[in-house]
């Protein structure tokens, strides 16, 4: 990098005579954390394999025949955690949430965690509260 611009080299040549090849306008660029990046971070392909990851492990999730309060703890401690990781890094916009949020509840109902007709604000509510609304 050359002032911010990518500069064609045909590699770094190290003591133990390994070559490090450098990054072309058109190369996938590299992985850092896990994150995709070249001279900056890739937010569109960094967005489409986090959802895909995703949208794999809550249906993986769902497919095992785990009982509700399970279901619930799996997906918050495998799926949601794979967001939660990129979320500092990567631009997400709020239309992008709610439509994983959507997708989300189509998945609960076609696996049969949540009745087409409950209320979704139940699945955000804390246990404590939960309780206490059903008991009244």
């Amino acid at each position: 990098m050359k002032r911010g611009k990518l500069v064609h080299t045909d590699g770094i040549e190290q003591p133990t005579k390994d070559n490090i090849r450098s990054l072309s306008e058109d190369d996938e660029g590299y992985k850092y954390l896990g994150i995709v990046e070249s001279d900056d971070i890739r937010h569109a392909e960094m967005k489409e394999i986090i959802q895909s990851e995703y949208y794999r492990r809550v249906w993986t999730i769902l497919t095992s025949k785990l009982n509700g309060g399970n279901t619930t703890i799996a997906i918050n401690l495998r799926a949601v955690l794979v967001v939660c990781y990129g979320a500092g890094g990567i631009n997400w916009t709020k239309s992008e949430l709610q439509t994983m949020e959507r997708k989300t509840q189509k998945l609960l109902t076609i696996y049969r965690s949540l009745h087409p007709q409950a209320d979704a604000d139940r699945l955000y509510m804390p246990k404590k509260l939960l309780r206490k609304v059903v008991k009244d």
